[in-house]
């Protein structure tokens, strides 16, 4: 099985935008990071 790992970055919108993904290509989520669970501060 092929795995595809990419690096999306959205505004406001990520986890919606990758759920969409995840069904379209019937794939799972192993990590979603999110700035605002960071200890750094973003700018």
């Amino acid at each position: 099985m092929e795995k595809f790992a990419p690096y999306l970055m959205f505004k406001g919108n990520c986890e919606e935008s990758v759920n969409f993904y995840k069904e379209c290509f019937n794939g799972e989520i192993g990590l979603m990071g999110r700035y605002g669970d960071s200890p750094m501060e973003v700018p």
